[in-house]
């Protein structure tokens, strides 16, 4: 016989054919899982195998099933139902023909192709047609079951594909909710108010109970894919006066418990979908409520306004910040680090091929500010031989940015480079990212609205900085417009019956000529409108932290990891420039950010301050006599070699320009 290379259809054994067991509807929930509904005798309990059979093979499927009564009219033989969820290992669906096989126990059934095309219908209309009818109670075994069914995948997409379609069975099958349920007779009520996606496993709940007559024992956030979390243990507690007044008119003026709730809480399987979140609440008394959530709060922006916001809500010993706020804010910022990339680069001019020193400025909202500052730049030889990069962190502003570093190069031959990043960073991430595309042993850290008031500034921090031994960050005296002190080192202050050190700056407000002002010395700390620092050294200590949201307090934390890695900082007073101060970052965003920022320095360097300023503390009078003032109160100001070099160091400076 003549071989043929026709493929052999594949043969499969017979097994037994049982008019007990009816295919009623089948309906794909993603490629690699479908959902049956069949009915059988009352012999079958679960199924435990089941097989995908197509013409030239047969695929393995996980099964999971869940045995239900059914109404002998419906089709069910012997009055029993099941349930069943097939999943493959990989994608299954092709759009061919395919019929199943199914076992349990020594029993097995085998659907042909023909009946399970003819079962096969949309998911909506397959729970439509066979479990509306269900009473309340076995609809809520049915979810219970649904939730427990929904299996890992390797695939991320496909696992979103079949978590939406669990979640559509899931809301046909559950009662309606209310958003707010609530007894005033009873003196009971329950409200989600919000519902955050700090990530896909980690969320932040906020709404309110009351609870007065009969203690909740139980609060429970169940997820759109079914995952269950006891929230009760975990809540933050306080006062909501508008609760409480409604439920006065009951209550009179006897006393309530804290009727807000906060919760910050994570699940061990990821929930990407944004609507379906339930609270569930049960009371000592047996009372249980359940209500639905809100669509989650899932950008950024929105994200840190509403953790920042509910800071209000404090206690008097921080609870709410320290186990809510901040661990949800480390998470939102951890994780767009790592979303975050250079979109795009373009350079204009040619760069110098080993630079000195790389200067790094973000952009943020306000980039006609680097048009004044390339002005500035333009007549200084010395910004001709360093790397000039901007690192734009408003990617809504790229086209107009690029044509406008296009112009400006045109016009003013001062080269640089632009890095656009894919969206928003905030300030620390934005000039940890430009660092590390830099090319220079020295970084300059430069705000967008720092402009120089004099040529030659640049060589002299460099000369500067490279006299000292074991340096760590380098900051110039920063002046205001009508030449009055911003800058001149900062150092730390806790104001009488406080309980946080506050950033404050030496002199400021000063006239800048005031003698203590023009001395050069070691300091706690300098700002990072305008900081030198040693590239590998910055790289080494971390970079800016990526903890505190945009807006103070990343430079003298900066400056501390400096100071603990041995280094020493240092205020340079024969550099100046004019520092226009935020204006390139909106002051009411900024004032929401600060508190927040200044709580967590606080908790991170709270005592390394004191040993620090035991040392730095500033002068308490210019012109007091020192052995007057306390021992904190005194200013140690080196004022040998480093002044000299910074008044005189012409040499330093000249070879620097010819490299």
């Amino acid at each position: 016989m003549p071989y043929s290379a026709k493929p052999r259809k594949l043969r499969l054994a017979p097994t037994p054919e049982s008019a007990s067991l009816r295919l009623l509807g089948t309906s794909w929930l993603s490629d690699r899982s479908l959902l049956c509904v069949v009915s059988h005798g009352a012999e079958v309990a679960r199924f435990d195998t089941a097989r995908l059979l197509r013409e030239d093979f047969a695929t393995e499927l996980h099964v999971v099933s869940r045995r239900h009564p059914r109404d002998e009219r419906e089709g069910g033989a012997g009055g029993a139902g099941s349930l069943v969820h097939l999943r493959g290992d990989r994608a299954v669906r092709d759009g061919r023909a395919f019929g199943l096989n199914l076992s349990a126990g020594a029993g097995s059934w085998r659907i042909d192709a023909r009946s399970v095309a003819k079962a096969a219908t949309d998911l909506r209309s397959l729970i439509r047609n066979q479990f509306t009818n269900l009473q309340a109670a076995e609809r809520a075994e049915v979810v219970r079951f649904l939730a427990t069914s929904n299996g890992a995948s390797g695939d991320p997409a496909d696992q979103l594909r079949e978590s939406r379609s669990l979640h559509v069975v899931r809301e046909m099958l559950r009662e309606r909710l209310p958003r707010c349920e609530l007894s005033a007779s009873k003196l009971e009520g329950l409200s989600v108010e919000a519902m955050v996606a700090v990530s896909e496993s980690s969320f932040y709940v906020e709404g309110w109970i009351c609870d007065v007559e009969s203690a909740a024992v139980r609060l429970t956030a169940v997820s759109p894919e079914g995952t269950r979390v006891e929230l009760i243990s975990q809540l933050f507690r306080y006062d909501r006066p508008d609760v409480q007044a409604f439920f006065k008119p009951t209550i009179g003026d006897q006393a309530t418990a804290k009727c807000g709730f906060i919760g910050y809480f994570q699940l061990d399987a990821p929930s990407r979908l944004p609507n379906g979140w339930l609270v569930e609440m049960e009371t000592a008394a047996g009372t249980v409520m359940e209500t639905a959530a809100p669509p989650l709060i899932a950008s950024d922006d929105r994200i840190r306004a509403k953790l920042l916001g509910d800071l209000v809500h404090d206690s008097e010993d921080q609870e709410l910040r320290r186990v809510h706020i901040s661990p949800a804010l480390a998470v939102v910022q951890s994780e767009r680090a790592a979303r975050i990339m250079v979109e795009r680069v373009a350079s204009f001019g040619q760069e110098p091929p080993d630079p000195a020193v790389s200067i790094v400025v973000p952009l943020y909202g306000r980039i006609d500010l680097m048009e004044h500052q390339v002005v500035q730049f333009a007549g200084d030889p010395d910004l001709r031989r360093a790397e000039l990069i901007y690192v734009l962190d408003s990617p809504e502003l790229k086209e107009e940015l690029v044509a406008k570093a296009e112009r400006l190069f045109r016009l003013y031959g001062v080269p640089y480079r632009i890095l656009i990043l894919s969206e928003n960073a905030g300030f620390s991430l934005a000039n940890n990212i430009a660092a590390s595309c830099a090319r220079g042993q020295l970084l300059l850290l430069l705000n967008s609205d720092v402009l120089p008031k004099e040529r030659g500034w640049l060589s002299r921090m460099v000369a500067f900085y490279e006299s000292l031994e074991e340096p760590g960050a380098v900051g110039p005296m920063l002046l205001y417009e009508d030449d009055s002190l911003q800058h001149a080192g900062l150092y730390f202050e806790r104001p009488t019956e406080a309980r946080t050190w506050t950033n404050e700056h030496y002199f400021k407000g000063l006239h800048s000529e005031l003698p203590a002002a023009n001395v050069a010395r070691q300091v706690p700390a300098v700002t990072a409108a305008c900081l030198m620092v040693e590239a590998d050294l910055f790289h080494a200590v971390g970079g800016l932290s990526g903890a505190y949201v945009q807006g103070d307090y990343e430079d003298s934390d900066l400056c501390m990891r400096l100071w603990k890695a041995g280094r020493k900082n240092w205020y340079l007073p024969q550099v100046r420039l004019y520092h226009l101060e935020a204006q390139s970052y909106p002051s009411k965003a900024r004032e929401m950010n600060r508190q927040y920022n200044r709580w967590l320095f606080n908790e991170t360097w709270s005592d390394v301050i004191e040993e620090i300023n035991w040392v730095f503390a500033p002068p308490v009078s210019i012109t007091s006599d020192r052995r007057e003032r306390p021992r904190k109160a005194r200013q140690k100001v080196p004022v040998d070699h480093t002044v000299g070099v910074a008044e005189t160091a012409s040499e330093p400076v000249e070879m620097w320009r010819q490299r």
